[in-house]
Order: structure tokens, then sequence, then C-alpha cells
């Protein structure tokens, strides 16, 4: 157990180190690229804003779709409803009144 964990210690405090010294060579690399080429930046800077609004307006536009498709089809089908209710209703209707009217007739 005590060699494991030595191992692993070793192990990490290597990686460790390792990391450190990446770190310290990256950084400089950075300043220096930052010092230089300044123009690309905001190009890079321009062109995710531009897809960042590219894909706010699809989001947007697909929501609008689909709230747009959900409202025509529920109008579609509380007309289709109404309409079926509507021509049920008048058919009950006219029925009821021509069997009146008969009655009345024999009635009469």
């Amino acid at each position: 157990l005590d060699r494991t964990l030595s191992l692993i210690g070793i192990t990490v405090n290597q990686i460790g180190r390792r990391r450190i010294i990446i770190g310290r060579r990256r950084k400089p690399k950075r300043r220096r690229n930052r010092s230089s080429p300044n123009a690309i930046e905001p190009e890079r800077r321009r062109h995710d804003e531009r897809r960042a609004i590219g894909f706010l307006i699809v989001v947007i536009v697909i929501a609008i779709v689909v709230v747009v498709v959900v409202v025509v089809v529920f109008d579609f089908v509380l007309v289709v409803f109404f309409f079926v209710f509507a021509f049920l209703g008048l058919g009950s209707r006219v029925s009821a009144n021509r069997k009146g009217r008969e009655f009345e007739e024999l009635g009469s």
C-alpha cells in the first residue's frame, strides 16, 4: 500500500510539475500573440457574435414557427369541432322541429 501510494504521489507530483511548466511556457506565448496580431481577435469576436446572433435568430424563428403551428392546429381543431357540433345541433333541432310539426299536424 505504501509503495503504491508513494508511486501515485510521485506521478501526481510529476503531472503537477509538468502542468506548471506547460503553463509557464504557454503564458508568455499568449502575451507575444496579443501584442502583434490585434486585428485577428476582433474579427474572431465578430465572427463569434455573428454565430451567436444567427443561432439566436434560428432558435427564435423555430420557436415562432412551433407556436404558430400549434395555434393554427388548435384553432383548426376548435373550428372543426365547432362546425361538427353546430351541424349536429342543427340536425337534431331540425329533426325535432319536423317531429313537432308532424305531431301538431296529426293532433290538429
